[in-house]
């Protein structure tokens, strides 16, 4: 399933965010503070929004809380770009829709067609570096389901079974697509 931010909503969360900010700038200016002081009103205000978001979400899905704070860890950690990426999200920075895959951004269905092809050349290639007796139907099944459950694993957030419903819906379609067996389905 392809999630894509929807510009509507985002505005409106832009626009929460930045009344509560301006609120939380009106406290400090008032409460006349040392940078310290603010530093530590700042990391208050910070941990205990994302502790809130961090249960709304478990509400809403179990484990995906859990998830949200390890990608908001990731996205912070000192090695990591993510700020960067997010700052640039949020100017809607040009860079970001560039690749070297030269895929539009805003066309899913290219993306899928580009990985498709990538993952077959790079499946045949292994396949061909197998030892002859080992280059079989069987072989490249098992591979694939386990290829396919850890991508799967992964991805979910305490929900594979819907993940592997759908993706097994979509390999059904697909197999019977006589007409373009090439034109990727996806929900």
């Amino acid at each position: 399933m392809t999630i894509q931010q929807d510009s509507e909503s985002m505005a409106k969360v832009s626009e929460i965010m930045a009344m509560a900010l301006q609120d939380l700038h009106k406290f400090i200016e008032i409460k006349n503070n040392n940078p310290q002081e603010t530093m530590v009103l700042m990391m208050s205000f910070a941990t205990g929004l994302l502790i809130q978001l961090k249960d709304k979400l478990e509400t809403l899905e179990k484990g995906l809380g859990s998830k949200f704070i390890s990608t908001v860890n990731d996205v912070t950690s000192p090695v990591s770009k993510g700020v960067e990426t997010i700052e640039k999200l949020q100017k809607d920075d040009l860079s970001l829709k560039k690749s070297t895959s030269g895929v539009n951004p805003n066309d899913p269905l290219a993306a899928i067609r580009f990985l498709e092809k990538n993952m077959r050349n790079d499946v045949q290639r292994n396949i061909d570096s197998l030892p002859l007796v080992l280059r079989n139907g069987d072989v490249l099944l098992h591979a694939l389901t386990a290829f396919v459950s850890h991508l799967l694993v992964g991805l979910s957030s305490g929900n594979a079974k819907e993940l592997i419903e759908a993706f097994s819906k979509n390999i059904a379609i697909l197999a019977n697509n006589t007409t373009d067996p090439q034109k990727p389905i996806y929900n």
